[in-house]
C-alpha cells in the first residue's frame, strides 16, 4: 500500500458512489504527476488484476486483448493532469510483462493532447519496473518524456501487447526522485482532507474545479455541525494552496515569463467561480501586457512551429540514411529558419536556448551554416 493510504483510497471509492463519478485531475505538485492506473475505468480489453504481488494502490491493469502491432484505439485509458511548472517531463509507467522473450508482449501505445499514439515499450521483463522507452522508429527509442506546458492535459494509454500490465504512472522534471512507488497520487491541487460529511466540496475538489470546492466550503463553514469543522479545514487548504502557487509562479516569471503567465492563467482557472479567481486572472492579463513577456510570447509561437517540425523528422525514418536530408529539406529548412528568426528578434527569451538545442540534430547546423 502506498502512502495515500487506506483512508485516502475509501474515500474516492465513496465519493464515486455516493457523490456521482467526478472526473478527477492529477495536479503537478513540485514537479511530480502521479496516478494510479485503476483511478480511471478499465476500457476495452484492459481488466482489473490482482494477481501478480507488488502492485501499488488497489490493482493493476492487464491488457486482455489481440497484440495490435500497429493500430491503437482498441482500449483507451484517459488522465487529465494539470501542469503548473512547465519542461520536460519524463514518463515513467510503472509495468509487468512476462513474456519468455524480454523483447515481446512489453509495451503499450501512448500519446499526449491527442498527438500521435506512440509504442512505449519495456525492456525487463517478470519483475514490477519502471522502464519506459519510446519508439518512434527502429532507430529512435528514446527514453519517455515530453514537454509540457503550463496547464491541463490529457494522457491517453491503449493496448498493443496481450498481457501487459500497468500499475501506475509518473510524470516528472529532471533531478528529482520519480520513480518511487511510495509517492501518493497526486489528486487535484493539495491532498485532499477529510470531506464525508462534505460530499459537495469532494466532489468539486475530486474533479479539479478548486474554486468551486473553495466556494462551497466557506458557505459550508458557517455553521456549526461535524460538516462545518470539515469545510473550515477545506477552504483553508485550498487558500494555503493557492498562495503557493502563486508564488511559485511568480518564482520563475523572470526566467520564464510566457510560461509564467500561462501557468497563473492556469491557476485562475482552476479557482473560477470563486473571487481568487479573477484576482489570478486579473494578474496574468497584467504580466502579459510587459516588453519581457510579450516578446516571450511571441518567441514561443515560433519554437512551436519548430517543434511540429521536428515532430515530423521524427517520423519520417532515419538521419543517417544519405537520403533523408533531402526528404526532409523543407522540415529541416523551418527549424533553421525559425531559429534564425528567434536570435534576431527575440535574443533575450527562454526560447533561444531552446531553439538552438534543436539545431543540434544531424544536418541542421550544416543547413544552417550555408
Amino acid at each position: 500500500m502506498n502512502r495515500c493510504g487506506v483512508c485516502e483510497l475509501a474515500l474516492v471509492a465513496a465519493l464515486t458512489v455516493s457523490v456521482g463519478a467526478a472526473e478527477p485531475v492529477f495536479w503537478e505538485r513540485d514537479g511530480i504527476v502521479v496516478f494510479e492506473a485503476e483511478s480511471c475505468p478499465a476500457s476495452g480489453a484492459w481488466s482489473v488484476d490482482r494477481e501478480v504481488a507488488g502492485f501499488t494502490g488497489q490493482a493493476y491493469y492487464r491488457w486482455g486483448g489481440p497484440n495490435n502491432m500497429r493500430n491503437a484505439g482498441g482500449g483507451v485509458l484517459s488522465y487529465r493532469i494539470r501542469i503548473v511548472t512547465p519542461g520536460t517531463y519524463h514518463l515513467r509507467i510503472r509495468n509487468y510483462h512476462d513474456h519468455e522473450d524480454s523483447t515481446l508482449e512489453n509495451d503499450c501505445f501512448t500519446r499526449m493532447d491527442g498527438g500521435e499514439w506512440v509504442k512505449t515499450f519495456s525492456s525487463k521483463r517478470a519483475e514490477w519496473t519502471w522502464r519506459s522507452n519510446h519508439e518512434f522508429n527502429h532507430g529512435s527509442k528514446p527514453p519517455a518524456k515530453y514537454d509540457l506546458s503550463a496547464g491541463e492535459h490529457l494522457f491517453e494509454i491503449s493496448g498493443r501487447s496481450h498481457g501487459f500490465a500497468i500499475d501506475r504512472i509518473h510524470l516528472y522534471r529532471d533531478g528529482l526522485k520519480g520513480e518511487d512507488e511510495t509517492l501518493a497520487e497526486t489528486r487535484a491541487g493539495p491532498a485532499m482532507p477529510e470531506l464525508g460529511a462534505a460530499p459537495r466540496v469532494a466532489k468539486a475538489w475530486f474533479a479539479g474545479a478548486l474554486g468551486q470546492a473553495l466556494k462551497s466550503a466557506e458557505k459550508l463553514a458557517e455553521g456549526d455541525d461535524e460538516a462545518a469543522g470539515q469545510a473550515k479545514l477545506a477552504a483553508s487548504t485550498l487558500r494555503d494552496y493557492a498562495a503557493e502557487q502563486r508564488e511559485r509562479i511568480e518564482g520563475f516569471k523572470a526566467t520564464a515569463p510566457a510560461d509564467a503567465v500561462a501557468a497563473l492563467a492556469e491557476l485562475s482557472k482552476a479557482y473560477a467561480g470563486h473571487d481568487l479567481g479573477k484576482v489570478y486572472m486579473a494578474e496574468a492579463k497584467d504580466w502579459a501586457k510587459e516588453p519581457a513577456v510579450k516578446d516571450a510570447l511571441a518567441a514561443d509561437k515560433i519554437l512551436a512551429a519548430m517543434r511540429a517540425a521536428q515532430a515530423k523528422l521524427d517520423k519520417h525514418g532515419d538521419a543517417t540514411d544519405p537520403q533523408w536530408l533531402k526528404r526532409n529539406k523543407k522540415s529541416l529548412q523551418a527549424i533553421v529558419g525559425g531559429w534564425q528568426q528567434i536570435a534576431k528578434r527575440y535574443p533575450d527569451t527562454p526560447a533561444l536556448a531552446q531553439a538552438e538545442s534543436m539545431i543540434d540534430a544531424p544536418g541542421l547546423r550544416e543547413l544552417a551554416g550555408k
